[in-house]
């Protein structure tokens, strides 16, 4: 379960989910601080690929969460 790809995407998707937390609670902005959480939730997913999809699904939708002004 847990072989290298897993750990790498956990690493790269916690790692951003970081980022964004911080950066939402930084700016006061709900969009970025839900996808963080979301991110990080998502690092515990045991399939790398099926994470990095979620991931993926997650930042776009936060990309255009922030476009539409949410």
């Amino acid at each position: 379960m847990f072989d290298s790809p897993f750990l790498y995407a956990s690493l790269l998707w916690g790692t951003i989910g970081g980022g964004c937390i911080l950066y939402g609670k930084k700016q006061g902005a709900a969009p970025p601080l839900v996808a963080g959480f979301a991110l990080l939730a998502a690092s515990f997913i045991p399939s790398a690929l099926l994470m990095s999809a979620l991931a993926l699904l997650l930042l776009a939708g936060m990309v255009w969460g922030i476009r539409q002004g949410y």
